[in-house]
């Protein structure tokens, strides 16, 4: 157990999906079983085969079968005597307890009992408690005996004074063959027999469970459940037990988790959920108590249902169950299980007998454990977040062997969030399905990073479970595998950069042949920013399920923290808002779904939706110290456990909505319903449902509805709801569900929408106006996916591009803008980096949760929960001497000073701030210069030149001609000029001038300038150097790097006048026109000075190529000296 306790351990920080070697060895038993029993003195096994009325006797050491003990008919359950010395077995048919000697392996006596048996189980005092089918009238007798073994044989026999009600007689034939679920009652005891916990089944939709107490002889509690399994495992200090896939309260019978595929770290196929309807499996509680190990029914959903998949040995934690690790067994577990006194081995009864699974040997066989389960990689037009464009996760081996690494990408199902039946219903709480669809595999590993493609060379969608979905696909970062360190490389998609924010996460799985563990998923986020983004990002690990990640936050305004629940993982997270790192997080129980702070501000309550608990955080300790207890109400198919759902915090004490929508508080450490409220009218408010309290616990907004909205408040100093008002009538727009409450309840923010203390609205929820039918324009609301209090007069909102469709790409960042609480105006406004995981397209609407925003207590910074985890937005803005300005008309064509510029050009952009001082000394030519970048439709240009005044740049040469938006980035000052729209043509000729003289740039071969002194004569040649010119033929050219020499480039043809171009003797003969060999942006123009020519000392140079001729005005004209 010490190696799997440092496995576990490590998993509890990276964790645990994809294919794996199986583990474990099947020992086949003809006729099927139906209980298991482990004597470790004596080293057997001991298994019930009602099949052929026998106990199987399996000898552990010689791996071997011993002779049978036969029995009376139908054997249904075994129990060992504290002593070890007998083994009790029940039998239906024959209504008899039957009493083996485990030294002889003989039975000494039967024990005639007055109704058919099932379950069984000894006490400390050696008695033994029975349950059965009951006698008499309606079969209310003799329904949980006691046999006392020292007793005469007249007296051993007796009843529980006030016992359950009988069971049902065992399903046989079983369902589906499976006869593991023909027992419809077991019992278990505690391990230090104090306690017998049992379950009946009395109809087929309601079962019992109940706390026998041993000394007493008397049942200490019970409580009506659904009709779940009646496989039991008992915690070795038995404060809980295991029925079926529900982890119970001894002291209550309280829920306190169901096992749930969102809890899970690795995929389940085909949107899978455990089924409770088909509940075949068993559990396991490690001696230690350090963990529980489960194998429960997975099926994908399907109609008709499939066959069980009940093939993955889950390691969970024993307090929520958390699945932290698993193993891929050889087959299917089909009931009980049990374990050795070290934790080494399990012994589990399966589909053809029963399974060994030797956990404790587990070293000896390769453990796929990936160092991180979370990447983030980012891109930016500039190459600022250059070094996060890649991310490597190295996958560990903890065992022993080699491993071959292919990860794959999955789809997630858009399935609908649903619940568990018979748990926690549908609706937020209730878990969500883990599943996911693998869709492609990459291709086979190598150098360089491969995009991961549908039908290309070494790829193949996996069979059988899904199609290729090319949206996916195409957006999916690239990948690679370094065999030689067992590393995976995952490396940022060009074409998730096509507009701002963070795209869809991919998942991807390990596929490792050789591994006994089923590795996790890796969830991979692609953010896109602007270089000069304020924001930052920090990557939280969630669960598989998207309806239970980060769902929650808390503002500690004393310990300068932050919690978030984070509902798939059970733990809240704890981020340190002076160091801005995520701390230890605090497990809580399962699916933590809603926070709140008290409000001395000591204690943080969670709601656990998963069950009937509500986590009491104390945070000077940093950990759970209690929960407040629930009453154990009945619960089956049709009425399902209610569950906390969303709390909030005054100071008259914790308001509860629970899932069914009824109003509870918590009394002491009770929580119990509330009265009916005279101003709500009801015991229950609809769903979707939000609660916020002020900061100071005065009062409690209580949002309900998801049509006619309603808003109730609550009067802490009267423990009362007093004011109740319709928000909205008939069905709202946008995110349904945030909800903020300022100081002292001087105003309130419900779904965007401003109120004042009364609940009267003040101002409407923020609009944007947008193209509509015939030309005309259409009102819509802006999406407001948070809100939080600032002070008394300021909250803050974060607020989403609006998407007329689904398919469209956003091309705006969502922004926290802070708004007047008085009069709604807004004062100013931040960008963040990405938006949250949940989209409203158009007028339609979506429900998400309400308190995910919370502002520092400086307020200075927003926090928000969004797509790939906590987005930090700084709130104060950059001053204006900070933020580059572009003069009017001031991006020009380098050489004419003009506003005409072509593609491969060089251009000059004047302004205000702009850059520091520097010039660049290397090719490619840097992107960034002088702490600053320039940008057109966010493609970076390569610099020559950055100051405070001016900079110089190249267009790339490839870019079409057309309307352009110019942007200069000033990445150290961390500010953005206003869009700038460039014209681009396909040809803007300019000669280079020098500016002082007029003077053309147009030389002798020699490399002598032409002057008045030296000019051009006849029939000699003189190059002229010029940019603008466009596209060339020949070698190729790229944007920032020398002009290729061989080939060289050539333009298009070229005419260059010496004189006004419309005389026919100022044509000069040109001879060749392209890049200059080894500069970059500058053309080469060489020209022979024909006979029949001008002369003058002043004649303007004029380049006309494709139609356009170079400018004969503006503020330089170029001049040459001709003899």
């Amino acid at each position: 157990m010490l190696l799997l306790r440092g496995i576990l351990l490590w998993v509890v920080v990276v964790a645990a999906a994809g294919w794996a070697a199986t583990f474990g060895t099947v020992v086949p038993i003809v006729g099927g079983l139906l209980d298991i029993a482990l004597d470790e003195p004596r080293g057997r096994l001991y298994l019930v085969n009602p099949s052929f009325h026998r106990v199987e006797v399996y000898a552990i050491a010689q791996r071997r079968l011993l002779n049978p003990i036969p029995v009376d008919r139908l054997p249904i359950s075994i129990a060992l005597s504290r002593s070890g010395k007998y083994l009790y077995v029940t039998c239906f048919d024959g209504s008899a307890l039957d009493v083996i000697d485990l030294d002889t392996l003989a039975i000494v006596r039967r024990i005639s009992l007055p109704a058919k048996p099932e379950g069984v189980a000894v006490g400390a005092d050696e008695r033994v408690l029975i349950t059965t089918i009951g006698a008499g009238p309606n079969n209310q007798l003799n329904t949980l005996l006691i046999y006392d073994p020292f007793a005469i044989e007249s007296r051993a026999i007796g009843n529980v004074v006030i016992a359950t009600p009988p069971a049902q007689s065992p399903r046989l034939p079983p369902p589906s063959g499976r006869l593991a679920l023909a027992a419809r009652s077991r019992l278990a005891s505690t391990p230090d027999g104090r306690y017998i916990i049992g379950l009946t089944n009395i109809n087929n939709n309601t079962g019992v469970a109940f706390v026998y107490e041993v000394s007493s002889a008397t049942v200490l509690r019970s409580r009506q459940i659904g009709n779940i399994s009646t496989v039991l495992s008992v915690a070795p200090d038995g404060s809980k037990f295991m029925a079926g896939l529900t982890l119970f309260d001894t002291e209550t019978l309280t829920v306190l988790a169901q096992q749930n595929a969102a809890n899970a770290p690795f995929p389940f196929q085909g949107g899978a959920q455990f089924s409770l309807t088909d509940n075949v499996g068993g559990s396991v509680f490690s001696p230690d108590g350090a963990w529980l190990f489960s194998a429960f029914n997975i099926p994908p959903l399907a109609n008709p249902p499939t066959r069980p998949n009940v093939s993955q040995l889950l390691v969970n934690d024993p307090d929520n169950l958390l699945i932290h690790f698993a193993l891929q067994l050889n087959e299917n577990v089909a009931g009980k299980m049990v374990i050795s006194s070290d934790g080494g081995t399990i012994y589990a009864i399966s589909e053809s007998g029963f399974m060994i699974l030797p956990i404790g040997r587990l070293q000896e066989y390769p453990i796929a454990i990936p160092e991180r389960r979370v990447v983030l990689l980012a891109n930016d037009q500039c190459g600022v977040v250059a070094n996060q464009r890649t991310a490597s996760v190295q996958v560990q081996n903890f065992g022993r062997g080699r491993m071959t690494i292919t990860p794959q990408l999955l789809q997630t199902p858009q399935t609908p969030q649903q619940g568990i039946p018979g748990l926690g219903g549908a609706g937020p709480g209730g878990g969500a399905p883990g599943g996911t669809i693998v869709i492609v595999l990459p291709p086979a590993p190598g150098a360089q990073p491969s995009p991961v493609r549908g039908a290309g060379a070494g790829a193949a969608p996996a069979p059988g479970l899904g199609q290729l979905q090319p949206a996916v696909v195409q957006t999916a970062p690239l990948v690679r595998v370094r065999a030689a360190d067992s590393t995976v490389d995952f490396v940022f998609n060009a074409n998730a950069a096509r507009s701002p924010g963070t795209i869809t996460p991919h998942n991807f799985v390990l596929q490792i042949p050789e591994a006994v563990n089923i590795p996790p998923r890796i969830r991979v986020y692609q953010n896109n920013r602007d270089s000069e983004a304020r924001a930052d990002l920090i990557p939280i690990d969630v669960g598989i399920s998207d309806q239970e990640g980060l769902v929650d936050m808390a503002v500690d305004s004393q310990r300068q923290r932050l919690y978030i629940a984070n509902s798939g993982l059970n733990r809240v997270e704890v981020f340190d808002l002076r160091t801005r790192k995520l701390l230890e997080p605090i497990k809580v129980g399962q699916l933590p779904r809603s926070l709140a702070i008290s409000p001395d501000g000591r204690t943080l309550y969670v709601a656990n939706s998963g069950g009937e608990s509500i986590s009491v955080v104390d945070l000077d300790q940093g950990r759970a110290v209690g929960r407040i207890r629930f009453p154990a109400l009945p619960f089956n198919a049709s009425a399902p456990v209610v569950t906390p759902s969303v709390i909030a915090a005054g100071l008259s004490g914790l308001q509860i909505v629970m899932s069914n929508g009824t109003l509870w508080q918590v009394i002491g450490n009770e929580a119990v319903p509330r009265p009916l409220s005279s101003v709500i009218g009801s015991l229950t408010v609809p769903a979707p449902r939000t609660m916020a309290a002020t900061p100071g616990g005065e009062y409690i907004v209580l949002v309900a509805g998801a049509n006619n909205t309603m808003a109730y408040l609550y009067d802490a100093m009267v423990d009362e709801y007093v004011v109740a008002r319709q928000l909205i009538s008939g069905q709202a727009q946008g995110f349904l569900g945030p909800v903020t409450a300022g100081p002292r309840g001087q105003y309130y923010v419900i779904n965007g929408m401003l109120f004042n203390q009364s609940l009267t609205r003040l101002a409407d929820a923020p609009t944007v106006q947008v193209p509509g039918r015939a030309g005309q324009t259409a009102t819509m609301n802006r999406p407001v996916a948070a809100v939080a209090p600032v002070s008394a007069t300021v909250y803050a909102r974060f607020v989403q591009p609006l998407r007329t469709s689904a398919t469209a790409l956003p091309m705006e960042t969502p922004t926290v803008e802070l708004v007047d609480a008085t009069t709604g105006v807004v004062m100013r406004s931040s960008a963040a980096l990405e938006a949250p995981l949940s989209t409203v397209v158009g007028g339609g609407r979506a429900f998400i949760n309400g308190r995910t925003m919370a502002i520092d207590p400086s307020g200075q910074a927003a926090y928000v929960l969004t797509a790939s985890g906590l987005s930090i937005v700084p709130l104060d803005q950059p001053a204006r001497a900070d933020r580059p300005a572009i003069n009017r008309n001031g991006v020009v064509n380098m050489a004419s000073y003009t506003t005409a510029v072509a593609p491969g050009g060089l251009i000059s952009i004047f302004g205000q701030g702009l850059a520091s001082s520097e010039t660049a000394t290397r090719t490619p030519l840097p992107e960034i210069l002088g702490g600053s970048c320039v940008t057109v439709n966010n493609r970076p240009l390569p610099l020559l030149m950055a100051s405070a005044t001016q900079i110089n740049a190249q267009l790339p040469p490839d870019m079409a001609a057309g309307r352009y938006t110019l942007v200069v980035r000033a990445i150290d000052r961390k500010a953005a000029s206003a869009n700038y729209m460039l014209t681009v043509s396909k040809y803007a000729p300019a000669v280079f001038v020098d500016p002082v003289t007029d003077q053309a740039a147009v030389y002798h071969p020699d490399g002598q300038p032409v002057t008045k002194d030296n000019p051009a004569r006849r029939d000699r040649q003189v190059i002229i150097y010029a940019t603008g010119l466009g596209p060339t033929k020949g070698g190729p050219v790229v944007a920032g790097m020398p002009a290729p020499s061989e080939p060289l480039a050539v333009t298009d043809p070229v005419k260059v006048f010496f004189g006004d171009p419309s005389y026919a003797q100022s044509e000069m003969i040109v001879e060749w026109s392209g890049l200059v060999p080894g500069a970059i942006g500058v053309y080469q123009i060489n020209v022979r000075v024909p006979g029949f020519r001008m002369r003058g000392e002043q004649l303007p140079v004029t380049i006309r190529i494709g139609g356009v001729d170079s400018p004969s005005s503006g503020p330089v004209v170029p001049k040459v000296a001709v003899d």
